[in-house]
């Protein structure tokens, strides 16, 4: 077997490509080993690359309720799901439940939205048209086809807007504090993160915890930057997603 080239698609996962006298397929026994040599010191998941079909459930409890600080996982959401769901359980689900944001927005919000897939045409039609409906921490919730946005290219880097990896010579940014270092040495790097008691929300909803810094909006000016370089809401993020929207669609 060869991998022969990868490529990043928009929703941030990396596609491999091998000879053309060869499967792709046949590198899935290599599973275990490739996330970690693809993407040293993040967690990943190899699986074959087919389409997914993608729904979005609104309401959903975050498990932030009561000042519980910590948000339900992408695991204890599906079991849930499947313990009380008969359609939702003989679903084959690709992609676990996962929130439309990273859990670090999500403040003190006592529900939001959620967003999984599958990788059966039939399987989301029957879910969408004929099932409709989930219960979920004793409500009834609705589900919808999920809406992709316009690809926004966002390096991952530095975190700047249309920045390619070829062309980028700046050092390794973390997207919530904005500082030197990676995702996985946050901790250490961070002295207002090695002391994890000090997570608290203040009265904006902000984590303190994190002291988030939004590298893009600090660049421009902007006052408020009191958030990730990753959030869907950012002032700059809008702007683009607008720019991108108003382009011709290839469908």
């Amino acid at each position: 077997m060869k991998v022969t080239a990868i490529r990043w698609n928009p929703q941030g996962n990396c596609v491999l490509y091998t000879r053309s006298d060869q499967q792709a397929l046949d590198l899935l026994i290599f599973s275990n080993i490739l996330p970690s040599i693809i993407a040293p010191g993040h967690n990943g998941l190899a699986r074959e690359d087919k389409k997914w079909y993608k729904i979005e459930i609104a309401g959903i409890q975050t498990g932030l309720q009561d000042g519980i600080k910590g948000t339900f996982s992408s695991q204890q959401i599906h079991s849930y799901l499947c313990e009380n769901n008969l359609e939702y359980a003989k679903t084959n689900v690709t992609l676990l439940p996962r929130w439309t944001q990273p859990p670090i927005e999500l403040g003190t919000q006592g529900f939001f939205s959620i967003v999984f897939a599958v990788d059966d045409k039939d399987q989301h039609i029957h879910l969408l048209k004929n099932v409709h409906t989930l219960a979920a921490w004793g409500r009834i919730v609705y589900m919808h086809k999920w809406m992709d946005y316009p690809s926004i290219i966002q390096y991952r880097k530095y975190w700047k807007f249309g920045h390619y990896a070829a062309n980028c010579k700046s050092t390794t940014k973390y997207h919530i504090c904005h500082s030197d270092h990676k995702e996985s040495q946050h901790i250490q790097a961070c002295t207002e993160c090695t002391n994890k008691t000090n997570m608290v929300i203040d009265g904006n909803n902000s984590c303190t915890y994190t002291n988030p810094s939004c590298i893009n909006c600090k660049t421009e000016g902007i006052d408020d930057c009191a958030h990730s370089s990753n959030w869907t809401r950012c002032p700059i993020h809008l702007r683009k997603l607008g720019e991108a929207c108003e382009q011709p669609r290839h469908m």
